[in-house]
């Protein structure tokens, strides 16, 4: 899993006296293999998660980026996902026409399991898909003491042995005073 953290200390140091929210994009990515079923293989319907290790139980805001950057739970107003997307990492010639849909699902303890995105249109030759948003805040998510990201595919195995990355970026919203505190090394 690989974590990036970007946000504007310019604007964080000429800010401190706002009331607004600064944003700071979180990005997270995994890697999943889907096993082929070979040249003669018989079709193997794909149903359920394809097992991105890296989205179980996760947690934002323990994260050390977020830490690194004075950032507390009380601190955050706002979380969402502004981009989600699919993409082929081998064979070099794959696609993810194998896939007929999915679905990407947050959860978290003590909270009902919501739908963040999906996708039901995989063409052939496309090795990066964009999911569709739903704009949900998942501000109760993110501080919950961990957060669980689940697929839930539809399609059929393809061929080769297929590696595939998802990854995302989440907007999270934090409020002045916990922007300032970072900039002030609090």
């Amino acid at each position: 899993m690989h974590r990036f953290l970007t946000i504007g200390f310019t604007g964080l140091i000429l800010g401190c006296g706002d009331k607004g929210l600064f944003h700071i994009e979180v990005s997270e990515s995994s890697e999943a293999t889907v096993e082929g079923t070979g040249i003669l293989g018989t079709a193997v319907e794909l149903v359920g998660g394809l097992g991105f290790e890296g989205f179980a139980q996760m947690n934002i805001v323990n994260a050390q980026e977020l830490q690194n950057q004075g950032v507390s739970p009380g601190d955050i107003e706002s979380a969402e996902l502004i981009e989600l997307k699919l993409s082929v990492l081998s064979p070099s010639d794959g696609d993810l026409s194998f896939l007929d849909s999915m679905a990407i699902l947050v959860s978290a303890p003590g909270l009902d399991t919501v739908l963040v995105a999906s996708q039901d249109s995989f063409q052939a030759g496309e090795q990066t898909i964009y999911f569709e948003l739903e704009g949900i805040n998942l501000v109760d998510y993110v501080i919950s003491e961990s957060l669980t990201i689940e697929t839930d595919v539809l399609g059929t195995a393809p061929e080769e042995d297929t590696t595939i990355e998802a990854s995302f970026v989440l907007d999270v919203g934090v409020t002045a005073q916990g922007a300032c505190n970072a900039a002030r090394g609090e």
